[in-house]
C-alpha cells in the first residue's frame, strides 16, 4: 500500500501542474490504491476505499465524456469496485444511487 499511495502523491503533484496529461493516470492510481484499500477487509478500510473509487470517478467523469472508447474501460471498473465496496460497507440503494447520480450516471454519463 505504500508504494501505492506514493505513486498517487507523485501523480496528484504531476497532475496539478499539467492536469491533461496526468489526470487520468491519478485515477487509475487512485482505483488501484482503493482495490488495496478495500482488501483490507475493516470497515475504515471500506470507507477510504469508497473514498478513493469516488475520487477517481469524479476525476476521469470529463476524460469519459470527451472520449469514452479510451476510457470506457476504467470508468467503468472504477464504478463497479465502487459500487461493490458501497454495497459491502452496506450502503442502501439509495445511497449507492446518488453517488452515481452525482457522477452522471444515469443521466448520460453511465459506464
Amino acid at each position: 500500500m505504500q508504494a501505492t499511495r506514493k505513486a498517487v502523491d507523485i501523480r496528484t503533484t504531476l497532475a496539478d501542474s499539467n492536469p491533461d496529461a496526468f489526470l487520468p493516470e491519478l485515477a487509475r492510481a487512485l482505483s488501484v490504491l482503493g482495490g488495496i484499500q478495500k482488501s483490507g477487509g475493516g470497515s475504515d478500510d471500506l470507507r477510504l476505499a469508497i473514498s478513493s473509487y469516488r475520487r477517481a470517478a469524479a476525476i476521469l467523469r470529463p476524460y469519459h465524456e470527451a472520449d469514452p472508447s479510451v476510457f470506457r474501460g476504467l470508468w467503468g471498473a472504477t464504478l463497479r469496485d465502487l459500487v461493490t465496496a458501497m454495497a459491502e460497507a452496506e450502503a442502501s440503494e439509495a445511497e449507492i444511487a446518488a453517488v452515481l447520480a452525482d457522477l452522471g450516471v444515469g443521466r448520460g454519463g453511465g459506464a
